[in-house]
Order: C-alpha cells, then structure tokens, then sequence
C-alpha cells in the first residue's frame, strides 16, 4: 500500500511553494495588474530557498514517496543552482521587460512553474517523475520562447525550439521504455541493481535505452549534434527570456546527466564514456570555431555555450569523484559569468527596443559607459579561461581531471581550443575598449532594479575574487560528489 508521511513532504517543500505561488499568481492575475507579480516572484524564490535549507537540515537523505524522490547532498546542492540561475534570470529580466511592454504575470507564474520542474528533475529517482519534471519546464520555456507574439522572428524561434524539444522527448520516452524493459521497472535503484547482476550479458535494448535517454538530455543542454535549436532560439526569443533558457536549464541538465550515468549507468561506464568523448570533441570543435565567425551578439552566445557544454562532456567522461567534482565546480562558475553577461547585455538593452544586436554596437562602450564595459569585459576574461578570474580554475580543475583519467588527447584538445577560444572573447573586449563609434548615445544604457545591480555585482565579485573564498565552495561541491559517485 503506498503510503505518504511527512518526511515526503518536507523533502518536496520547495516545490510545493514554488507551485502554489505559480498558481496564487495566476488567479490573481485575472483581477489585477502585472505590476505586482514582481514582487511575489521575488518572495517565492525566498520561500522556497528557506525551505530548501530547512527541510534539509530537518529532513534525513534518503528516498521518499515510496523510491520516487531521492533527496542527498548532490541533489541539495544542485536545487541551490536552480534556485540562484532562476532567480538570478529572473531579477535581471524584469526592467527590460517592462521597457518592451513584455512583463505579465503569465511570465512570472511560467518562470515559477519551469523552476518547479528542475527542482524535481534534480531529485528525481525515477523515470516517471523525471519525465514530469522534464516536461513541466519544457513546456513552460516553450511558452516563454514565444513570450513577444508580435515578432514574426520569435515565433519562428519559439517553433524550432518546440519541435526540437519534442524530438528530445520523444527520445526519452523511448530510452525509458527499452530501460524498462530490461529492468522491468523505471526505479534508478531497481534498474541499477538490474545492470549490475546481469553485467555480464547485457542486452542490446539496454545500450539504446541508454543512448536514447543520454541523447535526449544533450537536446537540453544544447551539445552538438543535438544543438541545432541553440542558435535560433538565442537570436530570435527576448532576451530577457533567453537569459533564463541560458542558465538554469543548462544546470539541471547537466546535472541530471551526472545523476543518470553515475547511479544506474554506472554498470557499462566503459560504454558510455566513449560517446561522451564523441560528443565534447564535436561541442568543442563546432562551438568555438561557429563562434569565431559571428556577427550577431546572441548568436556568438549560443555558440560559446555550445562550445562550453563540450567541456562540461569531458569532465563527465572523466569518471568520479574527480571528474564529477570539476564539472559541478566549472557549471557553478559558467552559470555566474552567464549571468553577469546577460546581465549587461540587458542593461544594453533596457532602453531601446532591440538594443544591442551585433558585435560592433559594442563599439566604443568603454567611452560612453565604462563600468559596463568593466564589468563585460572581466566576465570575457572569465569565460576565455584567463587567470585569476574564476574561469581559469573552472577550466583547470576539469582538465586536471581529465589528465589523471588519463584522457591526454582530449585534454591537450581542450587546452588549444581554450586558445581559440580565448581570441573571440578578446575580440568583444577589443571591439569595446579599442574600436570608435561616435554615435553612441546614452540611450543604450538602462538603469536596472536594485535587484539587478546586486546580481550583477556579485557575479562580478566571484570572478573576480573567486581565489579568495573557494575553500567553503570547495568543500561543499566535493561533498556533492562523493554522494554522486556513490
């Protein structure tokens, strides 16, 4: 007889509020103006990281609602990330939207709504459940691609990324149907206790179950071959809706994959691990070098993305507990200098419609706005993988444990293309610092909220001085991982 207990719903709190806020804003966005979910949103996000620490310090790590929910210091971790790149997304987002008539309480409850779904994704324990949460943010960023329906170039955005989601779907589901097939269950617990007794003479089913499933969650963090929709999206959709598909989704799936092939596909770790060395040379290769040749800001950040997805690959393939160390130390770290560059492009943005488009709107910012410049120009840094920004440690700690899995090919190939991609993320500090544009007005620049600032300031603070204070965060991912690599 399945049986609930409190426990289980401490262990879901967060989401429970996340939900139910979602839900208040809705109704009450039929009566009243969408001024006010702003404010609501912001008191969710609290909520819902108050309760996170509560119920983990109150709760115990272990399983819930009868093997559905696992709740460690892997999947603590991981919904701290969530809740930081979504709030974060969030509080960068609400000026410009306001400026370009896009703000309603459809977007705040959607953003709540897409956060609930990663949060569960991130402690997931089962198919069925992670196939919930999947689609709960799938279907709410689908929307919110869409958000500006006046722009023929955001619908079409919004379609590439709704057909191509649906194609990741579909090969989820069907991974999972050949994984239950073997297993006769889709429990991870049950389905690893599986591979391991039978790891002798596995079937075939059970490899195209994994590679489906391994597949699909590439859709989501936009690995090539499965990056197509990246660039489009990015270009086309509102920015301040591409700054949440560029962070907190890129987490939870990263972190999903970590979860997936160190737990149940840890059997037939020497199958998946070339598949992964596959797919981190072509996301490097295709990333970097796409991106050197861009003219368009968004779609030049899509392609680094990309290009910084086939990184996160190599750290996975690495193998635990290194390897998982240095991946949830180098996705902290992307998703802050993420943050902080989109925070700055939206201040770009706020006071123009369109703002700034291509690379060469850049031009000259030093000049007429040079904190902003600063302060882009050190997140640059920082993703070029430049010492002492916190991008270098983030690409030293995953290459050192490449090295010691002794993965030397892939790691010198990381460290060259680290060198060409350095050379694009120089050229935006060239193009600001050293290239003239006498027209540029002070109508490019926008005064974000209070909340804004202190998002950007701290990005900017941790990578910057991330050397400074790394030993807590060092402690706290390296518990993360040994959960993880079991």
């Amino acid at each position: 007889m399945f049986e609930l207990y409190p426990p289980d719903f401490l262990r879901i709190l967060p989401e429970l509020i996340l939900s139910g806020m979602a839900l208040f804003i809705l109704t009450m966005g039929a009566v009243k103006k969408a001024e006010f979910c702003g404010h609501i949103t912001t008191l969710s996000f609290l909520l819902a990281g108050g309760a996170l620490f509560l119920s983990h310090k109150m709760g115990k790590a272990g399983i819930g609602f009868e093997g559905q929910i696992l709740e460690d210091d892997f999947s603590y971790v991981g919904k701290i990330l969530i809740l930081i790149a979504s709030y974060g997304a969030f509080s960068l987002s609400v000026f410009p939207l306001i400026r370009e008539k896009l703000l309603s309480f459809e977007y705040a409850a959607l953003t709540l709504l897409a956060t609930t779904g990663m949060l569960l994704m991130m402690g997931a324990n089962d198919f069925i459940n992670l196939f919930v949460g999947l689609e709960m943010q799938g279907l709410s960023l689908y929307v919110l691609a869409a958000l500006n329906r006046h722009e023929t170039k955001t619908a079409e955005a919004a379609l590439k990324y709704f057909i191509l989601g649906a194609l990741g779907t579909v090969f989820y589901l069907y991974g999972a149907g050949f994984l239950y097939g073997f297993s006769g269950s889709t429990n991870f617990g049950v389905l690893a206790a599986a591979i391991h007794m039978d790891a002798s003479s596995l079937p075939l089913g059970l490899y195209v179950g994994t590679l489906l499933i391994v597949s699909a969650l590439c859709f989501k963090i936009a690995a090539v071959p499965f990056h197509m929709w990246t660039p489009d999206v990015y270009e086309g959709c509102p920015t301040p809706v591409v700054t949440f598909i560029a962070t907190a989704p890129k987490v939870v799936g990263v972190l999903v994959l970590l979860r997936l092939l160190f737990y149940p596909f840890m059997a037939v770790y020497a199958q998946w691990v070339p598949l992964l060395l596959a797919l981190s040379l072509v996301s490097m290769v295709v990333g970097t070098f796409a991106a050197l040749v861009q003219t368009n800001l968004k779609r030049f950040l899509a392609y680094s993305t990309i290009g910084q997805m086939g990184y996160v690959l190599l750290g996975i393939a690495s193998g635990p507990q290194e390897g998982i160390q240095a991946v949830l130390m180098y996705i902290s770290l992307y998703l802050v200098m993420v943050l902080g560059v989109f925070g700055c492009v939206l201040c770009l943005q706020s006071k123009k419609v369109g703002g700034i488009q291509t690379l060469e709107d850049l031009s000259g910012l030093s000049k007429f706005h040079p904190r902003l410049a600063f302060l882009l120009a050190l997140f640059m840094f920082s993703l070029a993988g430049i010492p002492p920004f916190a991008g270098f440690f983030s690409k030293f700690y995953l290459l050192k444990a490449a090295i010691s899995a002794e993965l030397y090919f892939f790691a010198t190939l990381g460290i060259l293309i680290s060198v060409v991609a350095a050379a694009y993320y120089l050229r935006i500090i060239k193009i600001m610092y050293f290239d003239k544009r006498d027209e540029l007005t002070s109508d490019f620049y926008g005064v974000l909220s209070s909340q804004a600032v202190i998002v950007m300031g701290l990005c900017g603070g941790i990578s910057l001085f991330f050397c400074l204070f790394s030993d807590p965060f060092f402690k706290l991912i390296h518990h993360a991982a040994v959960v993880c690599a079991g």
